[in-house]
């Protein structure tokens, strides 16, 4: 049967190149074979160096010790999981404001393409098809879009700007938790 189990740190010692720590765990097991996990030990472990012992009310044999590494799909600290779901969370918000941003620059192109159209509404107004009250109508609805849509780019700016800032601040946070806590290796004793 397999026990995945958290260690404590019991004892360190700090030599010049390297330090010992002492680690304790306690479980109870029936008799037989049993496959003990121990989780998230440093990255930095020398796998040569790790001992195990045990001891307990009946006989306890050791059989082997294994050191492996073994790679988290999702980190395991509840804090950067956190900040992970955060940031996946800012990003999609990213996402559907740069959606925003194309619909404004489309509508923008349109506005522009209207703006060009002027000298045609020039020409109708000299050979009579259109009145000058037309044209004025238009000239006032594309600088009333024209207002809008800048107002709303500007705000769409500051919205992405807020949220770059956000983002910036959790990988920030994020890449120091990872400094502090890398990768682990996973250790077993059968």
């Amino acid at each position: 049967m397999d026990f995945l189990i958290s260690s404590k740190v019991s004892e360190v010692v700090v030599y010049p190149d390297r330090a010992r720590l002492t680690a304790m765990a306690e479980l109870d097991l029936d008799g037989g074979n049993h496959k003990i996990i121990v989780d998230e030990l440093p990255l930095v472990i020398i796998p040569e160096s790790v001992r195990v012992s045990g001891q307990g009310t009946a006989q306890v044999q050791i059989g082997s010790v294994d050191v492996r590494r073994s790679f988290y799909e999702r980190t395991p600290v509840e804090n950067v999981r956190e900040i992970e779901d955060k940031i996946q969370e800012l990003n999609d918000e990213r996402k559907v404001l740069a959606d925003e941003e194309s619909i404004f620059q489309a509508q923008g192109e349109y506005l522009e393409g209207l703006r060009r159209a002027t000298l045609e509404y020039a020409k109708g107004i000299a050979r009579g098809k259109t009145n000058i009250e037309d044209y004025a109508r238009l000239s006032e609805y594309l600088q009333e879009n024209d207002r809008s849509l800048r107002a709303s780019i500007r705000k769409l700016d500051n919205e992405m700007r807020d949220l770059d800032v956000s983002l910036e601040k959790l990988n920030r946070e994020l890449n120091e938790l990872y400094a502090d806590r890398n990768k682990v290796f996973k250790w077993s004793s059968t």
